[in-house]
């Protein structure tokens, strides 16, 4: 088999996952409408926390790495 096939098969097979998050969001969806101000916080809150997150991320990206970059940027200049 062709790996495109092989591809659309794996795809087909586990169809009923993006059938999940397809009614998921579409009931998302309706909370967000149905409740605007309730939904503005939550989504507040959650980039607050995936913007902590990210920072985090991004901090011990650069500690863990440190020599690699200080290195990168003798090289560079």
């Amino acid at each position: 088999m062709t790996p495109i096939i092989k591809k659309v098969q794996a795809v087909v097979k586990n169809g009923w996952v993006s059938l999940i998050f397809g009614l998921l969001f579409l009931a998302t969806g309706f909370w967000v409408i149905a409740t605007p101000l309730q939904n503005y916080m939550a989504l507040s809150l959650l980039f607050s926390a995936f913007t902590f997150i990210s920072l985090i991320m991004e901090l011990s990206f650069a500690i863990i790495n440190r020599d690699a970059i200080r290195s990168h940027l003798r090289n560079s200049v």
